[in-house]
């Protein structure tokens, strides 16, 4: 996290004998990164390591020891889950526009963590909570465009949410 445009980092730890439910080697760590530069990364992963964990990840690179040896060091980046958002709203005289929904929903992404789910209810609506004009609203939210249901979008651990302005669809009725 002190690497410079690091925004976020989780690191698991396989400390077994096996490899784990999610592919994780025996004996290894996988430290999960958002922001930074690669090599800064492969090195401070490298040098935080302990001594014959296998430091596991789907990026990778050389990295040179206090001794002049070159070691092949992991890390992975979170994979994107695009958000799909359509909502009906029915609104008053008030209500400022769907711009500000819109603004509203994006930035309450842009809290979102490595592995949050998108909770509807209460989090997703309440970041319009203060939205002049909004009588009632109808969600439907989904992984892919067009979605059907209000359902929580479950986001794996390895994973980060992205809720874009191009994927949020409001219609006033």
């Amino acid at each position: 996290l002190q690497i410079t445009n690091v925004t976020e980092a989780k690191v698991f730890e396989n400390d077994t004998s096996a490899t784990d439910g999610s592919g994780r080697p025996p004996h290894s760590i996988e430290c999960l990164v958002q922001g930074g530069d690669d090599a800064d990364i492969l090195d401070v992963v490298w040098n935080r390591k302990a001594a014959g964990i296998y430091p596991y990840g789907t990026t990778s690179g050389t990295v040179t020891d206090s001794q002049g040896v070159d070691h092949t060091s992991r890390f992975s980046r979170p994979s994107v889950v695009n958000v799909y958002i359509e909502m009906d709203l029915t609104t008053t005289a008030d209500f400022p526009g769907s711009s500000e929904v819109i603004d509203r929903l994006v930035t309450h992404g842009d809290t979102l963590l490595i592995g949050d789910d998108v909770i509807v209810y209460p989090y997703l609506i309440a970041a319009l909570n203060d939205v002049p004009g909004i009588d009632d609203i109808v969600v439907r939210i989904g992984t892919t465009a067009s979605p059907t249901t209000d359902d929580n979008v479950v986001i794996p651990e390895t994973s980060i949410a992205d809720i874009d302005s191009s994927r949020i669809t409001i219609t006033i009725l």
